[in-house]
């Protein structure tokens, strides 16, 4: 699994979206175009490739972030994804995932 890869598929369009990584998208308030962004300049940060049925990895990459009044900077986005014929998006975030010591969140 290599970044190239990735950024080719994409590039083709040739991916896809589970329903809970277009949720995270609208919950987060991440664009996908940010998220193809961040494929673009981002480097593969966590590797899985024995997961069934797909291989899967983690991925880091920078866009811009609107923060309101003004303020706009660049920030790190994280996605998760797997490799089959295509991409397959996960999920997108924010925080860096657990793995990497995002720490639990509080549901309200």
């Amino acid at each position: 699994m290599d970044m190239d890869s990735i950024r080719l598929l994409v590039a083709q369009g040739k991916y896809v979206g589970t329903t809970h990584f277009y949720e995270r998208l609208d919950e987060r308030t991440i664009s996908l175009d940010q998220v193809k962004e961040a494929v673009g300049n981002g480097f593969i940060i966590e590797e899985r490739p024995r997961e069934k049925p797909h291989p899967k990895c983690t991925l880091q990459g920078s866009v811009d972030k609107d923060f309101g009044a003004g303020f706009r900077f660049r920030v790190p986005l994280y996605i998760a994804l797997a490799l089959g014929e295509g991409v397959i998006f996960l999920t997108a975030d924010w925080n860096p995932p657990r793995s990497l010591g995002q720490k639990s969140r509080r549901r309200r």
